[in-house]
């Protein structure tokens, strides 16, 4: 993680990036459709943001790395997905049944 994800050395990364394009957003209204000042303020918003973004991944990937927790099992996220995914499939069968049985006789009833 220190050679690739270091906090500072992206946030670095980052503010150059912004001042290639800093100049031209003093001026530039084609891309934005804002005035050069609200152009500067929106893009500031978004460079913090990131900024903001990678040192909070940081920290919760060095928190995963000293605290991994128990091996296996399912993942929250991972049963979330399956909830999704069940919930995919009944839309896509009463898709299926509306199809074939025109959209009345297609839907469950509800009571």
């Amino acid at each position: 993680m220190e050679k690739y994800f270091e906090p500072e050395r992206l946030c670095a990364a980052i503010d150059a990036k912004y001042k290639l394009i800093a100049e031209d957003l003093k001026t530039d209204r084609s891309r934005t459709g804002a005035s050069p000042i609200r152009a500067i303020g929106i893009m500031a918003t978004i460079v913090a943001s990131m900024k903001r973004f990678v040192r909070a991944r940081y920290a919760s990937a060095r928190q995963q790395l000293e605290n991994p927790g128990a091996r296996g099992g399912e993942t929250p996220m991972a049963a979330g997905a399956g909830a999704v995914w069940e919930k995919i499939q009944r839309i896509m069968h009463g898709a299926q049944r509306m199809q074939q049985n025109g959209p009345e006789r297609g839907r469950r009833s509800s009571g």
